[in-house]
């Protein structure tokens, strides 16, 4: 009777493994295919960036970019939108409240954010390197600070009909 028993489990067992086994190799194999399918990764992501031929991203840079590096103070008037959300007063050391800061202070202060470093980080940049996020155009500028990552993230959206830069985010 043990014996019997003991074949009995065995068999079990062994055709339970086998099955297993067998299991397991097929997931691995779908998990392996959806690795290798760029699709899935785009529907999978959090985060979704896309490029669109709906937004012409050239029109975008020569517009609301480029009159950053120019320091067009004239053109950013018409493209950056107040209140201007983000951390640009400390990063130009404005010293008072966060809701204390207004569009003259970005503009008498635009220098101390836009310095060489940011112009010339930017130069490095084209509309190629603005990326589409849901509604916005996002552009990122970084660099090393002190062994540490730092940078600038530019938020754009469509307010009236035309791209305004709304955010000016550090990030690091």
């Amino acid at each position: 009777m043990k014996k019997g028993l003991i074949i009995i489990l065995t068999l079990v067992i062994g055709f339970g493994l086998v099955w297993w086994f067998n299991e397991i190799n097929r997931f691995t194999g779908g998990v392996i295919a959806d690795a290798n399918n760029p699709e899935l990764h785009l529907k999978d992501s959090i985060i979704k960036i896309k490029k669109s031929n709906s937004i012409d991203l050239k029109e975008f840079w020569n517009e609301s970019v480029e009159p950053m590096i120019q320091k067009d103070k004239e053109k950013l008037k018409e493209i950056v939108e107040f209140p201007l959300g983000g951390e640009w007063g400390f990063m130009m050391e404005l010293k008072k409240d966060e809701n204390e800061w207004t569009q003259s202070d970005f503009f008498e202060n635009y220098n101390k954010l836009f310095d060489d470093k940011i112009i010339r980080l930017l130069k490095k940049l084209n509309y190629q390197d603005a990326e589409i996020f849901e509604s916005e155009i996002l552009v990122g500028i970084g660099w090393e600070q002190d062994g540490f990552e730092a940078g600038i993230i530019f938020r754009y959206k469509k307010i009236d009909g035309k791209w305004k830069l709304y955010v000016i985010q550090a990030v690091g």
